[in-house]
């Protein structure tokens, strides 16, 4: 989902003539279509807040074991930044690797101007690091109201970054906060998700093929959307279909492989497809081509 949205969420306008899609609805190509439905970042939220409420549960967490996990995340992200921006700054030398403070600024991830696609890192972070203090938030408060309270502030913090981008406003510092509220929503559905899971009260129940059917159908009205608001539920509701469905078990294999490779593919395909060889990722013509090849 996350390198289908950002090869092809620009065809038909920055990206025209960059590559050729075959099908078309209207006069939108079906693959700019179908990005309406491929948000990632509200399934990873949902997917962390399941796991690190699994890890809280059954095998405990602390501030050092979490600080270790952030770190090993970071590591990760200034080994990729080394070797793309020292390529980019043969490639892109006016925009790599920038000023001392430009340089601060994405070495801790709070403004990611070498690849903006890693702004998600910073903000996850706080929201891991803070997950302990959530989870006994959400134990006394119950998960119902949790889920309430965290898609108003959703809602809210959402308003008013919107609103700031439209009018140019600069929210500063400030924004992080907002951020992380806005955040909040998808990662507290995860962890309600985990609890009723772990109480044998799934959240929602069918066959496979009426949650397949009610995926297709799903993935339609997301397609045609014109707001991208509802992204979070839109990711749970996902979410709940998918869990009803029963999958090959090469298929399964398959997404096991793929996920390994997951966290590498978000902090370097857009090196790949905007900043550094766009020219040759888009040199395949093709959406099916492109995707592979920067798939792999």
């Amino acid at each position: 989902m996350m390198i289908f949205l950002h090869l092809f969420m620009k065809v038909g306008s920055s990206y025209d003539g960059l590559c050729q899609p075959l099908l078309y609805i209207g006069d939108d190509p079906l693959v700019h279509i179908l990005t309406n439905a491929c948000n990632p970042v509200p399934f990873f939220l949902i997917f962390s807040g399941y796991g690190l409420s699994y890890t809280h549960c059954h095998k405990g967490n602390n501030l050092r074991k979490q600080s270790w996990r952030i770190l090993k995340l970071y590591l990760a992200y200034w080994t990729i930044c080394a070797v793309f921006v020292s390529i980019g700054s043969f490639i892109h030398p006016s925009q790599y690797p920038g000023t001392c403070w430009n340089i601060l600024l994405n070495v801790t991830a709070i403004q990611c101007t070498w690849n903006y696609e890693t702004w998600f890192l910073f903000p996850y972070a706080l929201l891991a690091m803070s997950s302990m203090l959530i989870f006994r938030i959400m134990n006394k408060m119950g998960d119902l109201l949790s889920v309430a309270i965290s898609f108003l502030l959703m809602l809210a913090c959402g308003y008013i970054i919107s609103k700031s981008v439209s009018s140019g406003t600069s929210l500063g510092p400030f924004v992080i906060l907002l951020i992380y509220l806005e955040l909040l929503f998808p990662f507290i559905l995860g962890v309600w998700l985990h609890h009723r899971t772990e109480a044998q009260q799934p959240i929602f129940k069918t066959t496979p093929p009426k949650a397949a059917a009610l995926l297709v159908l799903l993935i339609i009205v997301e397609c045609n959307l014109p707001t991208q608001a509802d992204n979070s539920i839109y990711a749970f509701v996902f979410v709940l279909f998918f869990l009803n469905i029963t999958l090959p078990k090469n298929v399964c294999r398959l997404l096991a492989y793929v996920g390994r490779y997951s966290m590498p593919m978000w902090m370097t395909h857009t090196y790949f497809c905007t900043y550094l060889f766009s020219d040759f990722i888009y040199g395949f013509r093709y959406p099916a081509l492109i995707f592979i090849v920067l798939s792999h």
